[in-house]
């Protein structure tokens, strides 16, 4: 059954009045009208229909190449904005040809090359080419006549949905949603049931369907905050993290996911490099501490050029690749940055302690470092960088007294420490605890004797600052593996590392204690993969073309990208023949004919619709006819309709169908009968 009038056009203001394309809805619509209001109509063709089915499939294509150069964690979202413009062309096809729907066959491509060889009724082909629709005796691409179905409905649904890619959390969407289906069912319900009881239903209906979405919501909203709860404990590169607790770092050894690629300048094979994240100098018990004053960097040549410290020589170069998680990100960078050259970033911002974040910064960040290795930045040690819990006083004292620290230089205290760590204890990703202890780093001193870097660097500052060495936990990644495949060093998630800074001679240098071999150890526990290396470069490189090189190609080069999709368009509006202009007709008799489907029994049924006896949609022919029979029907011609009825049901239901002869008998009946009552 057709829809409305105007229930195409208000499903289509709905969609731009959500998606603000009113002005696109409104020139839509009138075209809309247009088609219903016009007397002009147009009989399209199986061919006709491929054309038109063609054209939205390019505007298909040419919206999802857009969407995914100029963003595509949005591309989703543009494909579904647009649906509507996109199959515009074919319900505009279906509202202006005569019969007012099109062939199935159309979006179908198999089905096309089918048409060109049909089949007959035996099943075998024909040989002969055709291109419009098929003739009698040709059974269609699939071995049953081509049938034609109205859009419309299904046109309407996408509008909605495309309604929806606007994410509002008010609940117009739902009102709209359930006014659309409600509007579309109305047409169609069965006249055999009460409208107060199918009204009920449809309130039953929408009671449920709101309760389920709010269900479903509130669900999704658990799983988020459960989501984002694990995963910010385990990864935990937060910009604004002002602290880390022991532990952290041991969980982010458990994956060998890639993260970073580095390209040093100076790189010798079995060199490693420290990439700064994070500096803390308050330890209490577990968890390490840090000030968090963060003044902004001002920024030159468009905001890719960062000068985070002055400039001294002599300067050492490497290339920084990563790609952020969110849009804030903490910068992994050499120790004494001076500049970062070719960084998109809105800010970009540095505390005291040399910790860079930025903000709004491009899908993947390809930087390039300038820096020294002779001098750093942080802020000069203050009381906080001597400060011991008193819960680890003794425990510390003890190794200090053990190891005869006390008035040792600090150069013999740092190999003093190095080979005590390295002879006493081991490397070992398990997490011990406190156990029977007040706190872990007594465990590990006093009982353990094996964990990760993140107790060996937390033991060594207080080591170190109850010999009075001002010193603080760093955080980032230790940089030693060469990837053959990439030409470039790559970082993992396993790399993530802890170590110290000590404030000697004047200034901070890293010290690293934690015994040598965890590369191997990480390695053990977590295998690299090649394959899964080689489906993370390929994904590093379709980034950087998509993200680095993608929106410059469109802007220069999209109009010719476009360009030859628009020439198979015009070949393809060419290649068939033209569209043929129907003139309306005067005679009541040819118009039935015009309009004439498979239905044998149209003509019966359109000429009694007009003299009152109308077919009601739940009604079949044959109950159709017995309660008309007393006003209408002559005995005699009752059961001729009936032998006919039967040749219309084989016709449309048995599998052998009916011949050629059977069928024009069929027609030519109907139109017999049709005649006769006129002249009665």
């Amino acid at each position: 059954m057709r829809p409305s009038l105007f229930f195409i056009p208000g499903a289509l203001i709905f969609w731009g009045w959500q998606m603000q394309t009113l002005w696109i809805a409104v020139v839509l619509v009138l075209i809309i009208l247009f088609s219903e209001w016009s007397r002009t109509k147009f009989d399209l063709s199986v061919s006709d229909f491929n054309k038109f089915v063609d054209v939205s499939t390019i505007i298909l294509a040419g919206t999802i190449v857009l969407a995914l150069t100029i963003d595509a964690k949005k591309a989703i979202w543009m494909l579904l904005k647009w649906l509507p413009v996109v199959l515009f062309p074919i319900v505009a096809a279906q509202k202006f040809t005569s019969a007012g729907k099109i062939d199935i066959q159309s979006f179908f491509l198999t089905a096309r090359r089918s048409a060109k060889r049909p089949f007959t009724k035996s099943g075998k082909k024909t040989g002969k080419k055709t291109t419009g629709e098929p003739t009698k005796g040709q059974i269609g691409t699939l071995g049953f006549e081509s049938k034609k179905i109205d859009i419309s409905y299904l046109y309407v649904l996408f509008c909605i949905l495309s309604s929806g890619a606007n994410l509002s959390r008010d609940y117009l969407f739902f009102t709209a949603t359930v006014f659309f289906t409600i509007w579309a069912l109305w047409h169609v319900r069965s006249k055999r049931v009460s409208v107060w009881i199918w009204s009920g239903f449809v309130v039953l209906a929408i009671g449920s369907g709101y309760a389920g979405h709010k269900a479903v919501l509130m669900t999704s909203i658990k799983i988020n905050q459960w989501v984002i709860a694990h995963y910010t404990g385990m990864y935990s590169n937060n910009p604004f993290k002002t602290h880390t607790a022991l532990g952290e770092i041991g969980k982010l050894k458990l994956s060998n996911k890639i993260v970073l690629r580095a390209a040093y300048e100076n790189y010798k094979q079995g060199n490693t490099y420290l990439l700064h994240n994070g500096s803390y100098n308050k330890f209490l018990k577990s968890t390490w501490f840090a000030r968090s004053d963060f003044e902004p960097i001002v920024p030159a040549d468009n905001k890719t050029y960062w000068q985070i410290n002055p400039k001294i020589n002599p300067s050492l170069n490497m290339t920084l690749y990563f790609k952020p998680d969110r849009k804030k990100s903490v910068l992994s960078l050499p120790a004494g940055t001076m500049t970062i050259s070719n960084l998109k970033a809105d800010k970009c911002r540095k505390n005291q302690m040399q910790v860079v974040r930025v903000e709004d910064t491009s899908p993947i960040i390809s930087a390039d470092v300038s820096y020294t290795e002779q001098h750093v930045w942080d802020i000069q040690p203050y009381d906080r960088d001597l400060l011991i819990p008193r819960e680890e006083v003794v425990t510390v004292t003890t190794i200090v007294g053990g190891l005869q620290l006390t008035g040792k230089t600090p150069q013999e205290i740092l190999v003093l420490v190095k080979a005590y760590f390295s002879n006493q204890y081991t490397y070992s990703l398990e997490l011990q605890g406190k156990g029977k202890y007040e706190t872990p780093l007594e465990n590990f001193l006093l009982h353990a004797g094996k964990g990760h870097c993140e107790l060996f660097a937390t033991a060594t500052a207080l080591i170190l600052r109850a010999t009075g060495i001002p010193a603080r936990y760093a955080t980032g990644f230790i940089v030693h593996e060469y990837s053959d495949l990439e030409n470039r060093l790559v970082v993992r998630q396993r790399d993530a590392h802890a170590w110290v800074k000590a404030f000697i001679d004047g200034k901070w240098q890293d010290v690293d204690t934690t015994p040598s071999g965890f590369f191997d150890e990480d390695n053990k526990k977590n295998p690299s993969s090649f394959f899964s290396d080689l489906f993370s470069y390929l994904a590093f490189v379709l980034s950087q073309v998509r993200h680095e090189t993608g929106k410059e190609f469109i802007n220069k080069y999209g109009l010719w990208l476009i360009l030859p999709l628009a020439i198979i368009l015009v070949l393809r509006l060419r290649k068939a023949s033209r569209i043929k202009r129907v003139k309306p007709s005067s005679d009541p008799m040819t118009a039935m004919k015009d309009q004439q489907t498979n239905d044998s029994f149209y003509l019966l049924e359109t000429y009694l619709k007009k003299k009152g006896m109308p077919r009601y949609a739940y009604e079949t022919f044959s109950s159709w006819l017995e309660r008309i029979e007393p006003y209408w029907l002559e005995h005699n011609m009752s059961d001729e309709l009936k032998i006919l009825l039967r040749t219309h049901n084989r016709m449309r239901f048995a599998k052998a169908g009916v011949t050629n002869q059977e069928k024009e008998t069929l027609y030519a009946a109907i139109e017999a009968i049709i005649r006769i009552n006129q002249i009665k």
